[in-house]
């Protein structure tokens, strides 16, 4: 029975989702710099990465893209390379490029922005390109190793192996900030073929083993330098330092206090009381100033979500959040979602799962959460407790019916001397101890005799 028990508390256990994305607690001056966050989260997850690793080199890419690689990378000394090549069992420094490279072209990121009487609230959302043949493996890989890092002077969601921040905050003046593809000029957003993939892939691994810098790494450097500046004024220092375009999202802790803009230092949309915009969704396929209806069909779905389901005068930071867990923010290839208040008080980092549910022709409409998970502890418990039932049940009508049948013979039989099972029992229990209590009384006798 405690065999049973213990086995059904085991299969118990199953993972529920949505739920709270693992945190890592900076203490006291620890967190002070990229490398320390990034080295922090390699050794969490050096087994988790060696195995992804192993299967982009033997699943993923081919032995032709990584020697080819090998000859241009193998000798650099970037020093998050350097780093990835010590930590991770198997990995060398070409895996470095590659698996950045490979993570930043094979996802797509939406923005969300909201003003409300406590400052302006940004939402994020990280998706795997379903055009993808890994995607599953890649979903399954993120969801695992995504962390929240909180320390006194940051709030951030980072990965293991990234040298830099997907979203973060920074504490000294409220800034929150993010960036995004540009689809337009930059990486696409979905691959006809493995070769177009492989060849993106190839052409940013080997940029950054020359000297160019991830848009994370540039939203890190921004935020670890305190700067007074806004992001898009300082990030777009970094501008010729990456490969491609793209864009930065940044919220403050003001009304209205919301922009995108392109890493050229153009401003591409913005909040503003003039014209009441006071909420917005981006995603990497630039909005189409001119003709806002024929922007991407997530842009329009989610911001007439949001004008239904929120309010300038009453949003509240859950209220917020809630517009993020809607489809096409959230997918089935969705793996987290973050958010963060413009005051800086609340934050949401949260792993996810969902369904896709799609119409009679087969697209997906909606993404719903999964039905909770099978208790098996109490599927198990529930049938011991339904056996033991039954066997106490059959018992009882087995003894009922005996004991009946035996008051039957007794009064059919007054003088003979029917014993029922209880009273038989204690019986053949005192006539065992008077035969134990005879024969040590003999050997007692018989070991006198024999002294």
């Amino acid at each position: 029975m405690i065999l049973v028990l213990a086995l059904a508390l085991a299969l118990g256990r199953a993972s529920s989702f949505p739920a709270d994305m693992p945190t890592l607690r900076c203490g006291h001056n620890s967190c002070s710099s990229i490398s320390e966050v990034y080295v922090s989260l390699l050794k969490i997850f050096m087994h988790h990465v060696d195995e992804f690793v192993h299967i982009l080199k033997t699943e993923v890419f081919s032995p032709e893209l990584y020697h080819s690689l090998s000859v241009e990378l193998e000798t650099s000394t970037d020093q998050y390379a350097l780093l990835f090549e010590e930590l991770i069992p198997t990995a060398s420094r070409v895996d470095y490029f590659l698996y950045n490279a490979f993570l930043n072209v094979v996802t797509d990121a939406i923005v969300s922005m909201a003003s409300s009487t406590t400052g302006t609230n940004l939402g994020y959302s990280l998706t795997v390109k379903d055009s993808v043949g890994s995607a599953d493996i890649i979903y399954r890989f993120l969801r695992t190793t995504v962390r929240h890092i909180v320390s006194d002077s940051f709030d951030a969601v980072s990965l293991p192996g990234l040298p830099g921040f997907l979203i973060a905050r920074q504490t000294a003046y409220g800034y929150s900030v993010t960036t995004l593809h540009d689809q337009d000029s930059g990486i696409p957003g979905s691959f006809s073929s493995e070769i177009v993939l492989h060849n993106t892939i190839k052409e940013l691994a080997l940029s950054l083993g020359n000297g160019f810098v991830l848009p994370q790494t540039s939203l890190a450097e921004y935020l670890f330098s305190n700067s007074i500046q806004l992001p898009s004024i300082y990030m777009t220092d970094f501008a010729y330092r990456y490969r491609y375009p793209f864009m930065i999202a940044f919220t403050g802790s003001s009304r209205y206090e919301g922009r995108i803009v392109f890493s050229n230092g153009t401003t591409h949309r913005t909040l503003t009381s003039v014209t009441q915009k006071w909420h917005l969704v981006q995603t990497a396929q630039p909005y189409n100033v001119t003709h806002p209806l024929r922007s991407d069909f997530r842009i329009t779905q989610l911001e007439g979500a949001q004008e239904t389901s929120l309010s300038q005068a009453s949003n509240s930071f859950p209220d917020f959040y809630n517009t993020l867990r809607i489809f096409p923010f959230r997918t089935s290839l969705t793996p987290f979602l973050a958010a963060l208040s413009g005051d800086g008080a609340h934050s949401e980092a949260v792993l996810q799962s969902c369904v896709s549910i799609k119409d009679a022709a087969k697209q997906t409409v909606a993404c719903a959460d999964p039905p909770p998970p099978t208790n098996w502890a109490s599927v198990i418990f529930s049938l011991v407790m339904i056996g033991v039932v039954i066997f106490l049940w059959v018992y009882g009508i087995k003894s009922a019916s005996y004991m009946a049948k035996l008051d039957e013979y007794r009064m059919k039989h007054p003088d003979k001397v029917i014993l029922d099972p209880y009273e038989q029992h204690q019986l053949d229990r005192k006539i065992a101890h008077e035969n134990l209590q005879k024969e040590l009384e003999h050997f007692a006798i018989t070991r006198s005799i024999a002294e």
